[in-house]
């Protein structure tokens, strides 16, 4: 009930969830919970983070800080960073006021003017939120799920555009089957083979809406860290190649990497070409000159194609003689302040990757052939 009636916004299900976790995970117990519920029962909803807590005592600063982070407190409608900043200033104003009440005093409060009454409140700092990143860990820490989004919608378009296959979908696919998905690493789990004591690891990769296991044997991993050593980092999003397998068909399908790719590292190897949307009711000579010095500095093997479009709807596309770029994010960082938000398209190759040439290796008997 804490959730739901402090935030208003979870789904029940998640509501159930959260309030478990919080007990759990952010230090709330019972008694907590039931001061919190039966304030807001006897006086009505909170109105901001100081009617709290004035409203709600024994509460720690570590408690009102987990809560904040775990986005129980966005019922108040200021940014999670705003509100941590003002916390323990809220605390220590609410407990000031507890003691005037109790000395008599409080009814002195109640008879400001409605105008004198907002010197009292408490004021904001103008902060701006943080990382989307660092909201989700916060969530994913205290409440075990994620409330505000997933860590993979930074990068939806890229995996939209280079996976071959949405991890939600791999269970349905036959076994040997090679795939490319787009994933984030939710679980790392070092392991070491009985026979000659080499490195390998299982990974646990978490889609939107799908989870799959992901087995990295000692071959690949050696390959795959001798290229990217953050390859195995936990909390990443990354690209994996590789070969769906099982066992047999009571077990659960999983897949068996043979190449771990950073976004930018696929971004580099699997665009085919760019397209730019300029329109003429927004562009500025300033913004062509820093789309075309964007251009030069990244130049590189993949075509780049310009739409125009002209303040009557209309649509030309030019392609730049001997202007071809290496696309990256940093490309796309420096050119997007002048293009609308869709106006940069980019066709990635999303054919499957070749056949696995240990085809089978892991029903031979995988990590410790």
């Amino acid at each position: 009930e804490l959730v739901q009636q402090l935030r208003g916004q979870a789904e029940q299900r998640q509501v159930d969830g959260a309030r478990v976790a919080l007990q759990h995970n952010v230090g709330i117990g019972g008694a907590a919970v039931a001061g919190i519920v039966k304030a807001r029962e006897e006086d009505g909803p909170f109105q901001n983070l100081l009617d709290f807590c004035e409203r709600v005592e024994g509460n720690s600063k570590r408690l009102m800080e987990n809560l904040i982070k775990a986005g129980a407190m966005d019922c108040f409608g200021a940014r999670r960073a705003q509100l941590l900043a003002v916390c323990e200033d809220a605390m220590n104003r609410a407990q000031e006021a507890r003691k005037d009440r109790q000395s008599g005093q409080g009814s002195l409060f109640d008879l400001l003017l409605p105008a004198d009454k907002k010197d009292t409140e408490l004021t904001l700092p103008d902060l701006p939120e943080w990382p989307l990143r660092e909201l989700l860990a916060f969530e994913k820490d205290l409440l075990g799920f994620y409330v505000t989004g997933h860590p993979i919608e930074e990068y939806r378009e890229a995996i939209a555009a280079y996976q071959t296959d949405d991890i939600a979908d791999l269970p349905g696919l036959p076994a040997g089957t090679m795939v490319r998905v787009g994933a984030y690493i939710n679980g790392v789990d070092p392991k070491v083979t009985k026979k000659d004591g080499k490195a390998w690891v299982i990974l646990n990769l978490e889609g939107r809406d799908g989870t799959i296991e992901c087995l990295v044997f000692p071959k690949e991993y050696d390959d795959i860290r001798g290229k990217n050593p953050a390859a195995f980092a936990n909390n990443k999003v990354v690209f994996v190649e590789g070969e769906l397998n099982q066992r047999d068909q009571d077990e659960t399908m999983r897949l068996q990497a043979r190449a771990i790719l950073t976004p930018d590292q696929v971004a580099e190897t699997l665009t085919r070409e760019v397209h730019i949307r300029i329109y003429e009711n927004d562009i500025t000579a300033a913004g062509l000159t820093a789309i075309h010095d964007a251009c030069r500095q990244h130049r590189g093997a993949v075509p780049l194609s310009l739409g125009l479009v002209a303040a009557n709807g209309d649509l030309v596309f030019s392609r730049p003689e001997n202007m071809s770029v290496r696309y990256s994010d940093d490309f796309r960082r420096q050119i997007a302040p002048y293009c609308r938000p869709d106006a940069i398209i980019v066709k990635g190759d999303r054919t499957r990757p070749p056949p696995n040439h240990r085809r089978g290796a892991w029903r031979r008997g995988g990590a410790d052939d």
